[in-house]
């Protein structure tokens, strides 16, 4: 999957380009400096609506940024801090809510994508057995 973007591009759009492949997960971005299996406030989280050209310095050009189903999600925010100077959190669809993945950073995103929609499958389950017959 490949992403362009310019100084320009929102975090929302940086989101959407990345969810449409990746469903059961979501990019969040936040200030602040974050390492691997670290968990993010939420306090800290920038407003999807930001523009990156107000993030990075002026002289930011046009760049395109490259995801791999088997990148690791720590893999993918290092890469982003690096190409973009933001923080991004991978988010996984966990159950009705979505979950940080840092305690399982080491995952690639198919197999973050995969736990999403079992957890969605999982609860969708469960609900289908809570109705009265």
């Amino acid at each position: 999957m490949t992403m362009p973007i310019d100084f320009n591009t929102t975090l929302a759009e940086i989101n959407e380009v990345f969810h449409i492949q990746y469903p059961f997960l979501s990019l969040h971005f936040f200030s602040g400096e974050h390492h691997a299996f670290e968990y993010y406030k939420p306090a800290d989280e920038l407003n999807s609506a930001t523009l990156i050209g107000t993030l990075k310095h002026r002289s930011l050009e046009a760049t395109v940024i490259e995801l791999h189903f088997w990148q690791t999600t720590a893999e993918v925010e290092q890469m982003l801090k690096k190409k973009l100077g933001i923080d991004a959190q991978v988010y996984r669809k966990h159950e009705d809510g979505w979950i940080q993945t840092v305690g399982s950073d080491g995952l690639t995103l198919e197999q973050q994508n995969e736990l999403g929609m079992q957890s969605r499958k999982e609860i969708i389950n469960l609900h289908d057995r809570e109705k009265p017959l």
